[in-house]
């Protein structure tokens, strides 16, 4: 996440999780992410329904108590 975010410029970072893996939500959530709703996956997953999660530079730098 840091890299992305202090080296490769990254405004937002965004997690495409199946709905039934709590896990990997779970450990969304400890990142600092919080859920944005529902999406579907582009070509050739377009059937695919997924939870979308996501947080910007500032929240992650918050939720795992870096400088703002």
């Amino acid at each position: 996440m840091d890299y992305g975010f202090d080296v490769l410029g990254w405004g937002h970072v965004i997690h495409e999780i199946a709905p039934e893996t709590g896990p990997s939500q779970r450990l969304a959530e400890r990142l600092g992410a919080r859920k944005l709703g529902r999406a579907r996956l582009p070509p050739p997953g377009r059937n695919v329904v997924v939870d979308r999660w996501g947080q910007s530079g500032v929240e992650w730098r918050v939720s795992s108590n870096r400088e703002v």
